[in-house]
């Protein structure tokens, strides 16, 4: 009998010990959870809280919240050809209030997304600027992201039960928002500025020595002479498809927003891989596709640097072969600014005129000299 009850005694101790275990793991959720979403590192839920500093680091991550909780008017999102884009030198040249939600190795769905965000979280966006990098315009699925990258998906759609996975997430809650985010009872500013969000420009790096490691030259030949290649007879309705399935719905739709765009200006090295290549006809064909898809929206502002010969033969202006330092950057804003090289249907046939007979006559041996 005694061990008939020490049996049910002991069941009982079970019983309660996986009651008490439960509740225990239950309530160490439930505050994960609830500082988590109080403190939102990625500004899924709100805007920063006052007096508590967020850096900002993660742009998969933050770029959909800034997008939907920040106070702005204008927005750079592009691009790594925007990360040394400094908000203050917009604000001052333009007179709008600007964010900076840049996304390294984007494609255009990923950017065309981050502005739909603006609009449908009810902000009166005067003003975008953004790039238009050729390769975006190669993507076959013009609906896909960038597969290279991980994207935190329940942070973009409005299913409010996935966001069990950011509630619940160990790297954001340790991360993020502990680690990461800390009080600032001096009412210093909430965020890192975005003059320094994604910045990664210093005056020492790249030059020549840099651009050139990039090559392997054992199999280089300066005889191989550039040739106008046959395009592919799909590659303009390809590079349409990218444009009518992203950005120019956007465009249609907010003719109240001034869209600055612009082709960013690789390097005279990068060229030189492209001539190498055989291609520099498939990537002047590029541009002309762009152009002439964009030029008929008065709320166009379109802009193409590649005839800014001083700066795309100067080495020392890149960091590699494809992007530019933080000097390149203000200079395009000053010039988009001023409505310099500007592209429009006047100009638009001599300025691929004229860059073609650049590129293809160029004396690329003394680049390796």
């Amino acid at each position: 009998m005694k061990e008939k009850k020490k049996g049910i005694s002991e069941n009982r101790v079970c019983r309660w010990w996986n009651i008490a275990t439960i509740g225990i793991i239950v309530l160490v959720l439930t505050f994960v959870g609830a500082y988590t979403g109080y403190i939102d590192p990625c500004f899924h839920y709100h805007a920063p809280l006052t007096n508590l500093f967020y850096p900002l680091y993660s742009q998969r991550y933050q770029n959909n919240g800034i997008a939907k909780h920040f106070d702005y008017d204008a927005m750079i999102v592009g691009t790594s050809m925007t990360e040394n884009f400094k908000t203050s030198e917009v604000d001052a040249l333009f007179g709008c209030h600007a964010v900076k939600t840049s996304f390294s190795g984007a494609y255009m769905r990923e950017l065309a997304d981050q502005m739909q965000t603006a609009y449908d979280t009810g902000h009166n966006v005067k003003m975008i600027i953004s790039t238009l990098d050729g390769y975006m315009l190669e993507v076959k699925d013009a609906e896909s992201y960038n597969p290279i990258y991980t994207y935190p998906t329940y942070l973009y759609d409005k299913n409010v039960f996935n966001d069990v996975a950011y509630l619940l997430n160990k790297n954001i809650f340790l991360n993020m928002a502990i680690d990461g985010v800390y009080d600032r009872a001096d009412g210093t500013p909430q965020t890192t500025s975005f003059d320094d969000y994604s910045f990664w420009s210093t005056p020492d790096m790249g030059g020549k020595d840099v651009l050139l490691s990039e090559y392997e030259w054992q199999n280089y030949t300066y005889a191989k002479a550039w040739n106008e290649e046959s395009l592919p007879e799909n590659w303009y309705k390809q590079a349409e498809n990218v444009l009518q399935s992203n950005l120019i719905p956007l465009i249609e739709q907010h003719p109240e927003t001034e869209f600055y765009l612009f082709i960013p200006p690789y390097s005279i090295y990068d060229w030189d891989s492209t001539r190498e290549s055989g291609s520099i006809a498939m990537r002047i064909a590029k541009q002309q596709a762009i152009i002439e898809a964009l030029l008929p929206y008065e709320n166009v502002r379109l802009f193409s640097f590649y005839d800014a010969y001083d700066i795309v033969t100067n080495a020392n202006n890149y960091r590699d072969t494809a992007h530019y330092k933080a000097n390149v950057n203000s200079v395009i804003l000053q010039w988009m600014a001023e409505g310099k090289h500007q592209l429009t249907q006047k100009n638009y046939e001599d300025y691929l005129a004229n860059i073609t007979r650049f590129y293809a006559s160029y004396d690329y041996k003394k680049l390796h000299g």
